[in-house]
């Protein structure tokens, strides 16, 4: 079964953590990427689709904490490669 490690609980809460978090969730994220690649997507379709996934995941995040401040709904953009 897959297993993401938590943040460590000895980190100081004033640095980033996104590069725990990075760490911790790159075995999954290369099985996932394999995965779709050995169903035959290209690497450019998985990434337009993890793009596409990731900002929507924000999007969702951002709007509860915008709901709870009463802020109005925040927009998504489409994603291309350039």
């Amino acid at each position: 079964m897959p297993r993401v490690v938590g943040p460590n609980i000895r980190s100081n809460p004033q640095v980033d953590r996104w590069p725990e978090c990075q760490r911790a969730i790159q075995d999954e994220f290369e099985i996932l990427t394999g995965i779709a690649e050995n169903a035959g997507w290209s690497w450019q379709e998985i990434v337009l689709a993890l793009m596409e996934l990731t900002e929507a995941y924000a999007l969702a995040m951002r709007s509860d904490e915008a709901a709870a401040e009463g802020e109005p709904h925040l927009r998504m953009r489409t994603r291309t490669l350039h």
